[in-house]
């Protein structure tokens, strides 16, 4: 199957922050707009399985997700979930000790935080107030093995992915596995975590909130934040 593919962020392009409420005439008014084009909309974010599950409950934009950084595919039609082949039984281990221990003992170091819960491919570490995830870096750099992990900041959040792991290789691995291809790779982020994707994507596209990193390198910037921007980009550049 060919066509044109966008790949959107979540956490600053359909929210309004970690803990804000969605707004979800927005929301809405956004899955209409994806129902008038021919592009097909696939949602690629840090978040969790289990948050995407909730997400879709509310509202769905296409049939499929890249979630866990990259890690995981998540078909909704036959709620499946696949691994990236980076995520082997041995790699999975490690996340999973790596988290038991970092929750176990986190307030024994330095700088404190809390853990992202219900992720499986990898670990997030959210720094209290006041800091920022550089800091949560430098502590888990110097008291732990991290070889064979890539470590990403993004405001006070730590992602701690498999080596080889992003959102490019996740959406690569997307088109693999269920056989697509494109005539066209979008991109709509607002964050350092999402530069893999959209330094790769044919077209990119950010919300005026968005990082100066992922500005930098955009095609098109919204005057709008946040899902009202990716509501204004989507109108000028997919209908």
């Amino acid at each position: 199957m060919q066509g044109d593919f966008l790949f959107l962020d979540i956490d600053g392009c359909l929210s309004r922050g970690k803990f804000a409420p969605f707004d979800v005439a927005a929301l809405q008014t956004l899955a209409a707009l994806v129902q008038q084009s021919a592009t097909e909309v696939v949602l690629c974010s840090g978040r969790s399985l289990s948050y995407i599950e909730a997400l879709a409950q509310i509202v769905r934009f296409g049939r499929y997700a890249v979630t866990d950084q990259g890690a995981l595919l998540y078909d909704y039609l036959e709620d499946e979930v696949v691994y990236a082949p980076q995520l082997t039984p041995p790699v999975r281990e490690r996340i999973a000790a790596l988290a038991q221990y970092l929750a176990a003992h986190g307030d024994q170091f330095p700088v404190r935080w809390k853990m992202s819960h219900g992720k499986e491919a990898c670990v997030s570490l959210v720094a209290e107030k006041g800091k920022r995830a550089e800091d949560v870096r430098a502590v888990v750099e110097a008291h732990l093995q991290t070889d064979g992990f890539d470590l990403h900041c993004s405001g006070r959040t730590l992602d701690i992915i498999p080596h080889g792991v992003s959102k490019w290789t996740g959406a690569q691995f997307f088109f693999e596995h269920y056989g697509k291809k494109a005539t066209r790779i979008a991109a709509i982020g607002d964050s350092p975590g999402d530069l893999p994707i959209l330094t790769q994507a044919d077209f990119a596209a950010c919300p005026a909130n968005a990082a100066e990193s992922v500005k930098a390198v955009c095609d098109d910037i919204s005057d709008a934040d946040e899902i009202y921007g990716v509501i204004d980009i989507y109108r000028r550049h997919f209908l």
